[in-house]
């Protein structure tokens, strides 16, 4: 069981909510606004870790980040208080590891978890892409599991769970390390290699042999075509595309794509159509 000194404390002092959660502050954080976060955890009865990087879209300059405001909590930031009224944290991606000790990643850095860079997009006011930053903090503060980890995001978090697979499997080094993404396929990588140029990104993606890389996506979605610049059409054949030259070696690499154009699966609580995939995504089994 995975248990931080912090969280045997809170869950000691009857600071958990009735579904099992705690929050745990984590002071060498920060969100877009400097202000510190933290993370909710959820001690299992099973061997395994899951990781669950929150989405909420992205910001590059003053525009998106405070005009459009096209990515979430980056004024207002992420708190203990925020996480209790949470309604991710019973988010149905949990289901197929409902033994396992689970780790909830707060997003408010506006740069999918990746940043580790400073900018002013406004005058006089600083822009925190820490998310990196962020993950190693919380990192630092887990104990490796007897079992699996397995590191799963949603939108934002799901580019966030590739964008840093190298650094959950170095530090958690001598275990299983498996990732999986909902709605955030890599098709559109000039555009992406601009923003992590503004968030001081740097790419930790690699997945070495023996670690499962999964992807749920729907063939048009609306958020991620309309977000990257793309039409249905053209974002549906970069999908294909992606899926026959990534994710055609299962069970080490695949991907279900789903008909539609939904915009994540993993949040609603129960995954219907989509539990059979991430249960055999679970345990490497072949289509």
């Amino acid at each position: 069981m995975v248990r931080t000194a912090a969280a045997l404390l809170l869950l000691s002092s009857a600071c958990a909510p009735d579904d099992g959660w705690a929050w745990v502050d984590v002071d060498d954080t920060a969100c877009a606004n400097g202000r510190p976060t933290g993370f909710g955890l959820r001690p299992g009865e099973g061997e395994d870790l899951v990781i669950y990087l929150m989405g909420g879209g992205a910001c590059w300059d003053a525009a998106t980040c405070y005009g459009l405001q096209t990515a979430w909590n980056v004024s207002t930031g992420y708190t203990r208080e925020t996480f209790a009224a949470e309604a991710r944290r019973s988010a149905g991606i949990f289901e197929p590891f409902s033994n396992a000790t689970h780790v909830y990643v707060p997003y408010c850095t506006g740069d999918l978890h990746a940043g580790t860079a400073t900018r002013e997009h406004l005058a006089g006011t600083k822009t925190h892409h820490v998310g990196a930053n962020n993950l190693d903090a919380v990192l630092a503060r887990l104990d490796a599991p007897r079992g699996r980890v397995f590191v799963v995001g949603t939108s934002a978090g799901g580019y966030g769970a590739q964008l840093n697979a190298a650094r959950f499997v170095a530090r958690f080094e001598g275990h299983e390390v498996h990732v999986l993404a909902d709605s955030a396929p890599l098709v559109a990588d000039d555009k992406l290699e601009g923003w992590k140029a503004t968030w001081g990104a740097t790419d930790q993606s690699a997945l070495p042999q023996g670690s499962r890389l999964g992807l749920v996506a729907s063939r048009r979605d609306w958020l991620i075509s309309s977000f990257v610049g793309l039409s249905p059409e053209q974002y549906e054949a970069k999908l294909l595309e992606l899926v026959a030259t990534r994710f055609d070696a299962p069970p080490a690499r695949m991907a279900l794509v789903v008909d539609g154009n939904q915009h994540v699966f993993f949040d609603a609580a129960g995954l219907p159509g989509v539990n059979d995939f991430v249960e055999r995504w679970r345990d490497g089994v072949m289509p």
